[in-house]
């Protein structure tokens, strides 16, 4: 047996047992058919059961991030400006961030954790439209915004034995730190990812891309550009964030040339700016409404 072939660590599996859920009224919020005559009402009637959420949402929703025309402050005005779509995009992400509080690191730096989520998923959208990407949009921002939502999940779950693991990645910084979790622990944080999508009834056409950013060599021809689209998304908040970051040469060799790409890394960034300085903010607003 090779290291990368070992079996699921007895307690972690036990864990994931455990993952967590959806309020119902998300739930309902996000699975409403944007096809449906009456979307924007079901989902506003959702977002009126949380006066909290709601309050949460529309600070939010009136954020440069999503750069409204005018002052939203119902949920029906809301969502009817942003549209079902981006409506259900930031209810999932809101939800998410509840069940993982962005002021609660245990052995994951959350603050840095969403700032990366968020800035994924921006490049993600901007990506998804520049390449043709089959994916919308709004699922090209969630798969972003999802990637790496396994981490935070084995942090709370289990994070006696994931420790152990974040600390040999700081050691060995050139190593991903998903081939350290599937050593260690029989599984990475991309697979509970993907998980913890399915337990959330999120869009299933954005779980392949989730489960397969680490590896996308492996992806059938029919999911490649998304897979693709998705790793190469990742690559480039990292090197936003960290442009010094010691895995940027794990980028797949094969990745620019599938999605048409001829710009390099720092031309893309730079033409990403303010894109992605809008989803730091966002990810400042986030925080300041956890004080």
């Amino acid at each position: 047996m090779s290291d990368f072939d070992q079996p699921i660590n007895p307690q972690i599996a036990d864990n994931l047992r455990q993952l967590p859920q959806f309020p119902t009224w998300v739930m309902s919020a996000v699975n409403v058919l944007s096809s449906a005559p009456n979307a924007v009402e079901l989902i506003a009637t959702e977002l009126n059961k949380e006066k909290r959420f709601l309050n949460r949402f529309l600070t939010l929703a009136n954020s440069p991030f999503y750069a409204v025309t005018r002052r939203l402050t119902t949920a029906q005005a809301a969502v009817k400006e942003l549209g079902t779509h981006k409506s259900q995009s930031l209810i999932a992400l809101l939800a998410a961030e509840e069940i993982f509080p962005i002021d609660q690191s245990i052995t994951v730096q959350r603050p840095y954790f969403w700032r990366q989520s968020l800035t994924t998923g921006a490049i993600a959208r901007t990506l998804t439209v520049r390449t043709g990407e089959p994916l919308t949009e709004e699922e090209a921002f969630l798969a972003g915004v999802f990637l790496n939502i396994g981490q935070l999940t084995l942090e709370t779950l289990s994070p006696k034995e994931y420790l152990p693991v974040l600390q040999k990645t700081a050691e060995e910084p050139t190593t991903e730190l998903w081939m350290h979790e599937q050593i260690a622990l029989g599984i990475t944080h991309a697979s509970i990812s993907d998980m913890l999508l399915e337990h959330w009834t999120l869009p299933e056409q954005i779980r392949t891309p989730v489960l397969l950013h680490h590896s996308p060599a492996v992806a059938s021809a029919a999911e490649k550009k998304a897979v693709h689209l998705l790793h190469f998304a990742n690559h480039l908040s990292r090197l936003w964030l960290n442009p010094k970051d010691a895995r940027r040469s794990l980028l797949n060799e094969e990745t620019k040339t599938i999605l048409s790409i001829t710009a390099s890394d720092r031309e893309l960034l730079d033409e990403l700016r303010p894109e992605l300085t809008s989803a730091e903010e966002f990810v400042v607003e986030l925080s300041n409404l956890r004080n």
